[in-house]
């Protein structure tokens, strides 16, 4: 196959064939002036400093796949984990904050009735226990249950006791 002729006016003209896989050859006058048994640079070819074993290979791949995966899935798998503990953290604090105000009103109104109700998601009860007499002051025993009754969170039921000073009323 002819590729191309290149002319020179002094040294006659060169012609450039292309031999199959085996490479290029460079005729002057029909005479072969150079001939190449090399076969065409390879796109892949070893570099300078790199081994034959540089890369990875398949086996190293899918480990490297599998580990990531199962990285991936224990964070997908801590997901719903951490939102349930975030319902139940917010239930447990709002019934913290619903029994101090029951307490606090239990003292500042000095109710010594058994009272129900429900405030929030929250259905709360205060009962009464037995009274009690420790050194020379009369307590009460008042036993206040909170249950949660919001849909989509934990359900919950706390019971808080307290003492509380009261005066015998005499008639």
């Amino acid at each position: 196959m002819r590729i191309g002729k290149i002319g020179f006016k002094s040294q006659g003209s060169f012609t450039l064939h292309h031999q199959k896989v085996t490479g290029v050859s460079l005729q002057m006058n029909g005479k072969i002036l150079k001939g190449s048994t090399q076969k065409p640079p390879c796109p892949f070819k070893e570099r300078p400093g790199l081994s034959r074993g540089a890369g990875f290979t398949l086996i190293e791949v899918l480990i490297a796949i599998a580990i990531l995966a199962g990285g991936l899935l224990s964070v997908f798998y801590m997901f719903p984990l951490a939102l349930r503990q975030l319902r139940l953290s917010k239930v447990l604090m709002e019934t913290a904050f619903l029994s101090k105000k029951k307490l606090e009103e239990l003292k500042t109104y000095n109710i010594a009735e058994e009272a129900e109700g429900r405030e929030g998601n929250f259905d709360w009860q205060i009962s009464l226990g037995e009274e009690e007499v420790l050194e020379g002051v009369n307590l009460k025993k008042f036993i206040l249950k909170i249950k949660s009754n919001s849909s989509g969170a934990p359900k919950l039921s706390e019971e808080f006791i307290t003492y509380l000073p009261f005066e015998e009323k005499s008639d």
